[in-house]
């Protein structure tokens, strides 16, 4: 039993396997569901409006400057977001006593199946996902959507008619931008209010330890 911990916490074996565990075992606030779905529905819209006659009222040059546009928001904001949370998560390991961290990882969290360690760096771990693919997602649009690439050299030369579906493609990935950028939001909001409930949970548990010493030497 001593050793069961031990198995839980490196049972993962990529930041993958750790974010769809974290998406199955951290909280999910309803408003985050329902803004989500709702944008959703909205950018849904406006993509079957660019197929309808999005053409004619766009030409390629200005969706793909709507498109870096919206591409560079998105890689600025992960950026900077990555920065904090990347300075944030090294501290915090840096300064927890490893006695605590073991403390943590030997009680469960609540009614599931992650314990508390895994819910103080689950928190972490799974922003880091979300930021590090929209950032992956800004920077091959900005390169792929550039006036200047090959795939709009290409698309220009082998379709006269290009713009009659080059439109709704710039805005297809404008539209998954954006939604992804509302999503990093949220996922940011949450974020904040975990990382007060992970305070909350190291407290208790550095309490428990004392607690703990306490009787052992009384």
């Amino acid at each position: 039993m001593t050793d069961d911990w031990k198995k839980q916490v490196f049972r993962q074996k990529s930041l993958w396997e750790v974010y769809t565990l974290s998406r199955a075992e951290l909280p999910k606030p309803i408003f985050n569901s329902a803004v989500f779905w709702i944008s959703a529905f909205v950018l849904s819209v406006v993509f079957v409006w660019s197929i309808g006659i999005g053409h004619e009222v766009y030409s390629l040059s200005e969706a793909l400057t709507l498109t870096q546009t919206v591409a560079n928001s998105g890689f600025v904001l992960a950026v900077g977001i990555l920065g904090f949370l990347i300075a944030g998560f090294s501290i915090f390991a840096s300064v927890t006593k490893d006695e605590l961290f073991i403390t943590l990882a030997k009680i469960p969290y609540r009614k599931s199946s992650i314990n508390r360690l895994q819910f103080v760096f689950f928190n972490f771990l799974n922003v880091f996902t979300v930021y590090v693919g929209l950032l992956a997602i800004c920077l091959f649009s900005i390169i792929l959507f550039s006036e200047q690439s090959p795939l709009i050299r290409l698309i220009t030369f082998a379709a006269p008619d290009y713009q009659q579906f080059a439109v709704p493609i710039l805005f297809l990935v404008v539209c998954s931008i954006m939604q992804w950028i509302l999503s990093a939001i949220l996922k940011l909001k949450s974020f904040i209010w975990n990382l007060y409930q992970t305070v909350l949970v190291t407290i208790a548990t550095e309490s428990e330890l004392q607690d703990q010493k306490e009787r052992k030497h009384s």
